[in-house]
């Protein structure tokens, strides 16, 4: 039996965490959409679920600029994916 899929979508790859929390405080919007890590954890996450394994996927507001609304897109992007 195959184990879970966890995974942490954390800081963009162009951005230091410091430089990241200045640039996106209060984090109540997206404000860099990175559209690239979305698809791969969404295409993994529905891969996961079809697969019948659990997932877990967390989000950091350093993501992309608010961690609710980074894992909101997310969750769209697998319903897609999943069909």
């Amino acid at each position: 039996e195959r184990g879970p899929l966890v995974a942490l979508w954390y800081l963009r790859r162009v951005l230091l965490s410091q430089a990241a929390k200045q640039r996106y405080e209060p984090f109540d919007k997206l404000v860099d959409e990175d559209g690239e890590p979305r698809w791969v954890l969404a295409f993994m996450a529905a891969a996961a679920h079809k697969a019948g394994q659990k997932v877990w996927i967390t989000a950091n507001n350093k993501a992309e600029g608010s961690a609710p609304l980074s894992v909101l897109e997310l969750a769209r992007e697998i319903a897609k994916q999943i069909g």
